[in-house]
């Protein structure tokens, strides 16, 4: 299964981005969105597909772990 993860722009280089995702650093395609650093944005089959809010941000964090809690592990980001 896939879903969209909230993550945050670290930096951007062109068409490409780091983004940090629950203390893991990826890269993604940006291409798809206008974004900047900073912004917390959901990725999904490594692309940035929408800039999100903070609180909206920390919700699917908190959402996560508490799987990873009923599954009795923390979620891993590859």
């Amino acid at each position: 299964m896939c879903v969209a993860i909230s993550g945050k722009i670290l930096n951007i280089n062109g068409e490409n981005a780091v983004v940090e995702i629950m203390g893991n650093k990826i890269n993604a395609a940006i291409g798809l969105v206008d974004a900047k650093i900073g912004d917390k944005v959901l990725v999904h089959a490594g692309c940035v597909i929408q800039i999100i809010e903070k609180d909206e941000a920390e919700e699917i964090e908190e959402i996560l772990e508490e799987i990873g809690e009923l599954f009795g592990r923390n979620i891993e980001i590859s």
